[in-house]
């Protein structure tokens, strides 16, 4: 518990260094841009392509990729019963905003830091959500 509870508060810690630099104007706008474009294009994916080495494929993997496609529709026919009584608009954007899950950016920088081991099952889950995420919500 203690590692959890570390790990979790070095990342704490990053975050609040990174909002300090930026309020003492070290770090600007145009570097957040560059720093989100480091992460998504090159630190996520060495991040879970390390955690899949070696992993066997096994039928696990599918069902994680089926939970999180059909967890994302659960939550799009949830956003459609909450705005039923709305316009077509709100009911359209409950439906969008409930759907998907932020995985990658989040999920996967703090469960690798203290259980690399479930970066498999965790990648086989946002499959399934990026395909919801992409384009079909």
């Amino acid at each position: 518990m203690t590692t959890i509870l570390l790990n979790a508060l070095s990342i704490i810690l990053v975050l609040f260094l990174a909002l300090l630099l930026k309020k003492i104007r070290i770090l600007h706008q145009k570097d957040g841009a560059i720093t989100s474009k480091m992460v998504v294009y090159l630190t996520l994916p060495a991040t879970i392509l390390i955690g899949v080495n070696h992993t066997k494929l096994s039928n696990i993997f599918f069902i994680l990729m089926f939970m999180g496609l059909f967890s994302n529709l659960l939550l799009v026919f949830l956003g459609k019963f909450i705005g039923r009584k709305t316009t077509v608009e709100e009911r359209g954007l409950y439906m969008f905003d409930l759907s998907g899950y932020n995985i990658g950016n989040f999920s996967i920088p703090f469960v690798s830091s203290f259980f690399p081991a479930a970066i498999p099952f965790l990648a086989m889950f946002d499959m399934g959500n990026s395909l919801m995420v992409t384009g079909t919500t």
